[in-house]
This record gives structure tokens, sequence and C-alpha cells, in this order.
């Protein structure tokens, strides 16, 4: 998945942290969606040159977690 895609799709689920990611990409979160099978668990590794500026962008949140 491309990171504007991914981005977008991320946002969508209204988490407010780095921790509520790592617990979602485990299953760990009631009442979302899966995570698509071809999304990173680690964004800021597979998205370092493509895009990422952090995990408030990643999230669309004001506070980089």
């Amino acid at each position: 998945m491309d990171f504007k895609e991914a981005r977008e799709f991320v946002r969508s689920l209204g988490l407010n942290s780095r921790q509520e990611w790592t617990k979602y990409c485990k299953s760990e979160v009631p009442n979302k969606p899966q995570k698509p099978a071809n999304m990173p668990d680690n964004p800021s590794t597979t998205y370092k040159d493509k895009g990422w500026s952090g995990w408030g962008d990643w999230l669309g949140i004001k506070e980089d977690e």
C-alpha cells in the first residue's frame, strides 16, 4: 500500500498515540476494522523516504508521539 493511501486509512481509525497504533496492529483495539495485510506494522521504516514525517502526521494528531 502506498504511503498516502495507508495514512488516509490510519487517520480514519481515530487512533491517538503510537502505543494505540501498536495495539491496533495486534488486533487489541476493539471496534476497528482489521489492519490490511499490505499495511506495515512499522510504517516509520517502510515509508522513511516515501513521505513519512512522524507519528503525529501518520495518525493525524497534533502531538507527535
